[in-house]
């Protein structure tokens, strides 16, 4: 009897396509079983330079990955899942994967940057004043604590030769 029933809870857990489904939200909206792919891809900025370390989550799992050094990145998902693509400094980019195995992934810089001005002559000659008068200040520096270590230095050797001086005389006495 045991055995009846055990095979009659498997006949009902099997679909159409003779698959065991055990979970709700493992069908998709038509009520086809969704099944895993692997989805591998690769994702840069407007520039095509690769992000390292880019984060892919799949929405509403903690399923996540990085991107590696080249910013290609390989996770399993089930179709139709949505992948969400995030990245410090740049706006956050969700993706839906139906049947692609592998997928490009342009992410867009944050608010817009601002643009750069041109520096007046009188401008770049402060900033040539203050940038020298800060490399003599610690030049000034430099020499200050090159000399006061030397200084030192000298005071330990001859503090040492002295002090190796009484110890023969003790010890000749």
């Amino acid at each position: 009897m045991r055995t009846l029933l055990l095979l009659f809870v498997l006949l009902i857990s099997l679909d159409s396509e003779g698959q065991i489904v055990s979970d709700k939200n493992q069908r998709g909206v038509n009520g086809d079983v969704l099944k895993d792919i692997t989805l591998t891809g690769n994702v840069t900025d407007i520039n095509s330079l690769d992000l390292i370390g880019a984060e892919l989550v799949i929405k509403g799992t903690s399923i996540m990955t990085k991107t590696n050094f080249d910013g290609n990145f390989n996770l399993k998902c089930k179709k139709g899942c949505v992948l969400v693509v995030s990245y410090t400094g740049f706006e956050t980019k969700e993706v839906t994967i139906e049947n692609q195995t592998n997928i490009n992934i342009v992410l867009e810089e944050k608010g817009n940057p601002e643009p750069m001005r041109s520096l007046t002559k009188s401008e770049v000659r402060k900033i040539r004043r203050s940038d020298k008068k800060l490399k003599q200040a610690d030049q000034r520096e430099n020499e200050r604590n090159n000399m006061e270590s030397v200084d030192l230095k000298e005071v330990i050797l001859e503090e040492a030769g002295r002090a190796t001086k009484r110890s023969m005389w003790k010890h000749r006495k």
